[in-house]
């Protein structure tokens, strides 16, 4: 994640500023800048009662250009929770831990023993019943982000 992390950059994702070794974790924690609006379902909430909610709505959703699957990385897990909105009001891609370059994992698929991600916005073949293991592709993501548009819209 780290890895992949620090080689993005984009307007819309959420940018990695370093990592820490707390001696307390084998792991090192991840830096990234914070932004006092939230996540996206947060920050909409914040906003119930804006006559421009529907723009505002659509600004954020409109934000995504697959600048990811145009570089040959799928996310894995998109959601609200893991878009969240600058201080001036950008939608921002986070939390790429289930992020993959896709011509490195063509060649290390043996590593992947399972996908995962957050059910309620996965794609239908995670939960074919056949003996193949889904992987996450471009187009589990494309669904992910049809489940982000509807968890935003409503």
């Amino acid at each position: 994640e780290i890895s992949l992390w620090g080689r993005v950059s984009h307007r819309n994702l959420q940018r990695l500023l370093g990592v820490c070794y707390v001696p307390t974790s084998p792991l090192p924690a991840m830096v990234s800048e914070w932004h006092a609006n939230g996540d996206i379902t947060s920050y909409l909430k914040s906003k119930a009662h804006d006559p421009e909610l529907q723009e505002i709505k659509y600004r954020l959703v409109s934000q995504y250009k697959y600048w990811l699957h145009e570089n040959d990385i799928v996310h894995g897990d998109i959601k609200g929770a893991n878009v969240l909105i600058s201080n001036d009001g950008s939608a921002r891609l986070s939390d790429f831990g289930f992020s993959m370059i896709l011509t490195e994992y063509s060649r290390s698929r043996s590593q992947w023993s399972a996908a995962k991600g957050t059910i309620r916005w996965m794609a239908p073949e995670f939960f074919d019943e056949d003996d193949r293991v889904a992987t996450h592709t471009r187009a589990s993501d494309v669904w992910a982000i049809g489940c982000l548009i509807i968890e935003v819209c409503s």
